[in-house]
């Protein structure tokens, strides 16, 4: 059952709501985000890799050897309230530590 939150400009009414839906505002924000994650990960995976195939690269896709650097991608969201709420995206890790200065060097 969705519960949605409203109020007419006015602050005291606002913080109020905020303090009697707080945990609403929460779960709703961390699932938009936990969706943004998500839709990063899946796109750039798709949108940026093309298996592997010898020669030269052919248009702007990454190919893929073994496929670390395209398994690194991905992210998470952090925090346990709702100003402490942060979407962390990640590309590298411990399979691809190359991947920073791949890109930069």
């Amino acid at each position: 059952m969705a519960k949605y939150l409203s109020f007419f400009s006015n602050e005291k009414e606002f913080r109020a709501a905020l303090e009697r839906d707080g945990d609403v505002l929460f779960h709703v924000a961390r699932k938009g985000l936990e969706n943004m994650v998500e839709r990063f990960s899946t796109e750039l995976k798709e949108q940026r890799f093309t298996g592997y195939y010898h020669g030269n690269t052919r248009g702007n896709k990454l190919r893929v050897r073994k496929g670390h650097l395209r398994q690194s991608v991905g992210g998470s969201v952090r925090g346990k309230t709702l100003p402490g709420l942060k979407a962390v995206f990640r590309v590298g890790g411990k399979l691809a530590h190359y991947a920073a200065p791949q890109e930069y060097g």
